[in-house]
């Protein structure tokens, strides 16, 4: 919930994917690559999954890459065999980008600025707000997005319930001009 709630959103309000059994699919993902950082928690025995949840979750932030990795494969899976369209695949894998950046992080506060082929605030105040972004948010642009995060997870929280404050927030956006020579 706190590692891709943008795209969680975005799969709810399309209506045509299911996000719970994707959720379960993400899940063993997880367990299955940080089975070794987790202990031995046995993937089927769903009260001992959630009674270890926070160890799941430490690990998988302790190492984003990995975590987001196995999320965009399952995630690609789901979306081809539940025959999502182009569109809807080519927007849900972008949400999930935006969520990767904005993911609860280790560490100490840090400032980010990236650069994004598309308009990553207007998608993220839409799903905020539980609308679907519209679909020109999606398309090319030349956006720079300053993202503050304050950091903290294993350090300050040692729990998964806590993550919702710890995420980062878009400070600024800025559109690149285009100019044309004349």
């Amino acid at each position: 919930g706190h590692i891709m709630p943008l795209t969680t959103r975005m799969l709810a309000l399309l209506g045509d994917i299911h996000v719970s059994p994707l959720l379960r699919l993400i899940l063993r993902g997880l367990l299955s690559e940080f089975a070794t950082e987790c202990g031995d928690i046995d993937s089927c025995d769903r009260m001992q999954i959630y009674e270890q949840r926070d160890a799941l979750y430490l690990a998988a932030l302790e190492d984003r890459e990995r975590c987001f990795k196995v999320i965009r494969q399952c995630i690609a899976q789901w979306l081809q065999q539940h025959a999502a369209s182009e569109d809807d695949s080519f927007r849900i894998m972008r949400v999930l980008e935006l969520d990767t950046l904005l993911c609860p992080r280790t560490g100490g506060q840090i400032n980010i600025r990236v650069e994004l082929p598309y308009d990553a605030c207007s998608i993220q105040q839409s799903l905020a707000a539980m609308e679907l972004p519209a679909p020109a948010t999606f398309e090319h642009g030349d956006f720079s997005l300053g993202i503050q995060h304050p950091g903290g997870v294993g350090e300050i929280l040692f729990v998964a319930d806590g993550g919702s404050w710890l995420k980062g927030e878009i400070e600024s956006q800025r559109q690149a001009q285009l100019i044309a020579s004349v």
